[in-house]
């Protein structure tokens, strides 16, 4: 009540209006204006599936939201739990520099350098920690991958000199280029 002693006089009509809002709101709720209205009966309250839900604008929650649905197929534990953590806002957005390993050097099945084996979720990286959860942002969609393999510290020079902040090598069968990408990695 002292800051509203202390306001200028040109500021009376915010002060009114300060003081209706606060008393508004002390008073509403015992007259009954602000209260719930009961469901019908017959109407439960239950919890909405994720095919009940509407999705997202485009983007990384609407590719979490039709994961989640299973309209990529089923996922994976870790893969749903990459997911997730999208929808809970558990992610940070980084630059990745990206490159590709694979065939003939790394085939299908080959042992990466901690014991996997080389596949489609397979990602190498040196500042992420082992097992930890990326989703690649690339020109077709989204990807999750899992941090199972490390290359050379040169790499991460190289990324710095692309402005990104990681370098991640991601295993594929038919290896492409090289280029710039935002990930989301697990907080």
């Amino acid at each position: 009540m002292s800051r509203l002693r202390e306001w200028p006089d040109d500021n009376r009509h915010w002060r009114t209006a300060l003081v209706a809002v606060v008393v508004a709101c002390s008073i509403f709720p015992l007259v009954g204006w602000c209260s719930v209205a009961p469901l019908p009966s017959g109407v439960g309250v239950g919890v909405a599936s994720s095919q009940d839900l509407p999705l997202p604008p485009a983007g990384l929650h609407r590719a979490a939201a039709k994961a989640l649905r299973g309209e990529f197929g089923p996922l994976q534990p870790w893969q749903e739990k990459a997911w997730r953590a999208v929808v809970r806002g558990h992610v940070a957005r980084h630059q990745c520099w990206l490159t590709h390993y694979g065939p003939p050097h790394h085939p299908h099945g080959d042992r990466t350098r901690w014991g996997y084996r080389c596949s489609e979720s397979t990602i190498a990286a040196n500042k992420l920690p082992p097992h930890s959860l990326v989703i690649l942002e690339l020109p077709r969609g989204y990807e999750v991958r899992r941090v199972e393999d490390m290359g050379a510290k040169s790499n991460d020079r190289r990324a710095r000199r692309h402005g990104a902040a990681f370098w991640c090598d991601r295993w594929h069968p038919r290896p492409q280029g090289a280029y710039n990408i935002r990930i989301w990695r697990m907080k």
